[in-house]
């Protein structure tokens, strides 16, 4: 299987940012299902996980920081799907969705900070 490549990697990682904002919240059901319960379950494990963590800031492609808030992201979405909030209703109105994407709008503001 052919390994995809340190750039890739960030383009997938910035990608699974995005899928996850405040404006989905408004959004149908279907499309908050499709955004956060198939494309972002999947890829805050895999590109979230601490090996391709480590591959971006090894790269110099993620800061020290935004290593340890990714981490912590990926930590709060398991934890919610462990808990039982990993459904519509409470992506749409939970202060723990709300605490995520608010890590995430972090993430996203440091990261173009630094591109900048």
């Amino acid at each position: 299987m052919k390994s995809i490549s340190v750039k890739e990697l960030f383009d997938f990682y910035y990608g699974t940012l995005n899928r996850c904002n405040f404006n989905l919240r408004s959004k149908s059901n279907d499309e908050i299902e499709y955004q956060i319960f198939e494309e972002f379950d999947i890829e805050i494990i895999t590109f979230f996980h601490e090996d391709s963590l480590n591959r971006l800031l090894q790269a110099n492609l993620i800061s020290e920081e935004v290593f340890k808030l990714s981490t912590s992201l990926r930590k709060q979405v398991l934890k919610l799907q462990d808990e039982g909030e990993w459904d519509i209703e409470h992506f749409k109105v939970s202060n723990r969705w709300t605490d995520i994407m608010n890590t995430i709008e972090k993430i996203k503001h440091i990261l173009e900070l630094v591109s900048n």
